[in-house]
């Protein structure tokens, strides 16, 4: 009788091969007979290529330890600090090159498409409160909002932006999720 372990995520399983070729499937922990061994086997197409998921005992024991620390409060915090600080790194970062590109625009700015969204992208990063707004070729509004806790900056021109003979309008934006500010062009 060959011995091997089928680890997922909810299942830890001891698996014998019999004689016949048929398969024994037990709990891991408490040994008791895997109810839907069947339906477990054939979802994965036959016997083989079931016993081709299983695994030896140590890399089981493995598995099943890692998963146990996975699953406790501590290290599902510390991945939260993780990712919020590399969320916070990564903002940062796209900070300081929206500030390099708004910075290497001339002055008075160019009012084309593209240098719209490098004007709200810096815009955006600003305190909505001391934003000082550059001066452009052509006149505009200027609107921050807050889309579901998504802040999104949004300019309306005075004119049409005409680019390569199509019209893209007056209405501009960055940041909004799907769904909001719906009659503004993504810049």
């Amino acid at each position: 009788m060959n011995t091997v372990y089928f680890v997922s995520k909810r299942l830890a399983l001891k698996v014998e091969q019999n004689q016949d070729g048929t398969l024994t499937l037990t709990n891991y922990h408490d040994g008791t007979p895997f109810a839907d061994a069947g339906m477990l086997i054939k979802s994965t197409g036959s016997i083989d290529n079931f016993l081709a998921l299983c695994i030896d005992e140590e890399h089981a024991k493995a598995r099943m330890e890692a998963q146990r620390i996975c699953a406790t409060p501590e290290y599902r915090k510390e991945q939260a600090r993780r990712s919020a600080q590399r969320a916070a790194e990564r903002e940062a970062l796209a900070t300081i090159q929206h500030k390099a590109a708004f910075d290497a625009l001339p002055r008075p700015i160019p009012a084309t498409y593209d240098n719209i969204g490098v004007v709200l992208r810096y815009l955006r990063d600003q305190n909505y409160g001391t934003v000082d707004l550059p001066s452009m070729t052509i006149g505009y509004t200027f609107n921050m909002y807050d889309c579901d806790g998504k802040l999104a900056a949004a300019m309306v021109m005075d004119k049409d932006i005409i680019e390569d003979g199509e019209n893209l309008g007056r209405k501009f934006q960055v940041g909004a999720p799907s769904g909001h500010l719906m009659k503004y062009r993504r810049a």
